[in-house]
């Protein structure tokens, strides 16, 4: 017997698309390389254990800190495969803040590593 693709789509979203529609993801350290670590150490310490929403179709990060939903250039670098994770770069527009986010989502477990570049600082947590 032949299931119709829209009753599978509806069963089973998740593994169709290769993820869930949206991570939910926590930050739980950064790292700041170079030598300019005092000036900035005060946004990673503003950002560790907040939650950071993306949603996997547009590529829009909602964070206080790390977020893209002002940013005119949004792009999915990878909707995430076996091989690559999901991506994302975000570019001001006017040539200023590059933000670039990263989902391992083909980590074995529930949990996901998640990385994020923002502003020089590296930003990383663990996705649901």
């Amino acid at each position: 017997m032949r299931v119709p693709l829209l009753i599978l789509t509806l069963l089973a979203p998740n593994s169709l698309m290769g993820g869930p529609s949206s991570y939910i993801c926590e930050i739980t350290d950064f790292n700041i390389p170079g030598g300019d670590v005092e000036n900035r150490e005060w946004v990673g310490e503003a950002a560790m254990e907040t939650t950071v929403a993306i949603d996997r179709k547009t590529g829009r990060v909602i964070h206080p800190t790390i977020g893209n939903a002002s940013f005119t250039n949004v792009t999915v670098l990878n909707e995430g495969s076996p091989s690559w994770g999901f991506k994302v770069l975000a570019d001001s527009g006017n040539g200023g803040h590059i933000r670039y986010y990263e989902v391992h989502e083909h980590d074995v477990g529930a949990t996901k590593a998640f990385l994020a570049v923002s502003d020089g600082i590296a930003f990383i947590g663990r996705c649901l």
